[in-house]
């Protein structure tokens, strides 16, 4: 077997390789981690899931256009605020509080794996491009087995 027939992919409690007969799941868990050699014809399906980015992403623009919106005083009719203002504060911590959850949920993605013997594993915190990749070298090696 050569390295090009082979992918390997990590999450943050498992990592994945894929090779043209089977796929190696290794678990991160610390201080032993588990192992299972899956061959493919036994896997019914891999799946990526991402949780939706639309909650935080709302979020996020509402409390930017706040802190624009204090910043240039732009409510100086209704409250006056002052250079050193708390709310100005406030306001840019909740940028960056909701800004976080709201990347993490663009740049990672949950793995699913499931085998015909009813067992599943969810591997967390991969990539989107590697789980994506992952996915489409799945579909490429099971069609041949076919």
């Amino acid at each position: 077997m050569s390295i090009k027939e082979s992918y390997v992919c990590n999450g943050g409690n498992y990592s994945i390789l894929l090779q043209s007969d089977w796929m190696i799941l290794r678990s991160k868990a610390w201080p032993k981690g588990s192992l299972h050699k899956i061959p493919l014809r036994d896997i019914r399906s891999v799946i990526v899931e991402r949780k939706s980015v639309m909650p935080f992403a709302t979020l996020t623009v509402m409390s930017i256009i706040a802190a624009i919106a204090f910043r240039f005083n732009a409510f100086w009719f209704v409250v006056d605020l002052s250079p050193n203002s708390r709310i100005k504060v406030i306001a840019n911590l909740a940028v960056l509080i909701l800004a976080a959850p709201t990347l993490s949920r663009v740049l990672f993605v949950n793995v699913v794996i499931s085998s015909k013997t009813n067992e599943s594993w969810r591997i967390r915190f991969v990539s989107t491009r590697s789980g994506k990749r992952l996915v489409t070298r799945f579909h490429e090696l099971s069609g041949s087995l076919m």
